[in-house]
């Protein structure tokens, strides 16, 4: 008679790891996660989950020592909650995973940095081809900023004036730098204590579908330190503003009187001097935008008055040496008779 021997499947059951949110650890980043295990993975793997997330959004491999990893992420959107877990190969050869941690408490608290405040020049939808100026400032000094896009670090800055602030000049604009962009700044000396992320900016880039309009300078062969000159910007459209950028550098803008808008400089310096061009965008919804205008090339010199006392004392020099020359000419000629 055949006896059937009951086959008894064995499953190796993991412990679950811990998640835990560590924003002083001493290291230059904005949220820190730390995920641990009972006991060293030996080749394993650590796995960070976002719910709602399908698959994990971070994995690193396990250290040969140790039984933790550190997870940085840049920033924590509210009702974000991150899980960790791990995985191993067993004697199969086969994946054993963990089941994911409980989700890590991550608040402000009292050691996060309230959110800076975020603005961008000229405004938030901009040419290809043109700049943005993305601004950041804190009530706070002795502190760094830092810009991202989305989730990608984008480039750090340290902040000037009162309040302090920090300026992330984009060029160039291209479909590329489209996206959600948001700051937070940090102190520059352990423990690195953060901010809070600040209010996202959108920005988009549009292509321009107006024809460009007329610049010019008065008076057009330059302009003397501390003098006055006037960029005037012109288009055959109704209803428009005009923005000036020097440089590829937004400025100002202005709305027309008719058909024109004057920019005045009205005590000109030597940081004025420079490359001027213009644009457009249409008042009323949906905003169109125009092709930017020539360049026009500001000259900042220096006539003042001081300048006239020291080119007339130089040419008083220049006569006392030319006399000197000719009076020692004559007494050669005197000698040689």
């Amino acid at each position: 008679m055949a006896v059937t021997l009951p086959v008894l499947l064995l499953t190796v059951a993991l412990p679950k790891p811990s998640l835990i949110w560590d924003p002083t650890s001493g290291m230059e980043a904005g949220i820190q996660l730390r995920c641990s295990t009972p006991w060293p993975l030996k080749g394993g793997w650590f796995t960070l989950h976002r719910d709602g997330a399908l698959g994990p959004v971070a994995e690193k491999r396990a250290p040969v020592r140790g039984s933790e990893v550190l997870f940085l992420l840049p920033t924590v959107s509210p009702g974000e909650r991150y899980r960790c877990g791990y995985w191993n190969r067993g004697k199969a050869g086969r994946r054993v995973e963990s089941p994911l941690s409980d989700p890590a408490n991550i608040t402000s608290g009292p050691d996060r940095y309230p959110k800076p405040s975020i603005a961008v020049r000229p405004c938030a939808e901009v040419l290809a081809g043109q700049s943005w100026t993305i601004q950041c400032w804190a009530p706070y000094v002795g502190m760094s900023f830092v810009l991202y896009r989305a989730r990608e670090f984008r480039t750090e800055r340290a902040p000037r004036g009162d309040p302090p602030t920090a300026e992330f000049h984009l060029t160039n604009a291209s479909a590329a730098d489209v996206g959600r962009y948001t700051c937070y700044y940090h102190t520059t000396s352990e423990p690195f204590i953060w901010s809070n992320a600040s209010d996202p900016l959108e920005l988009r880039v549009t292509e321009a579908t107006l024809p460009q309009p007329s610049i010019s300078i008065t008076p057009s062969w330059g302009v003397s330190l501390g003098g006055a000159a006037t960029i005037r910007c012109q288009a055959q459209l109704q209803n428009i503003t005009f923005l000036l950028y020097k440089d590829g550098g937004y400025q100002r803008r202005a709305a027309p009187r008719g058909q024109v808008a004057s920019f005045p400089v009205a005590s000109a310096r030597w940081e004025d001097a420079g490359s001027y061009s213009c644009s457009y965008e249409t008042s009323r919804k949906p905003v169109a935008t125009s092709h930017p205008s020539d360049s026009v090339r500001l000259v900042v010199t220096d006539y003042s008055q001081s300048n006239i006392i020291r080119l007339a004392l130089a040419a008083g020099v220049l006569l006392v040496l030319a006399l000197i020359l000719a009076e020692a000419a004559q007494s050669w000629r005197r000698d040689r008779l």
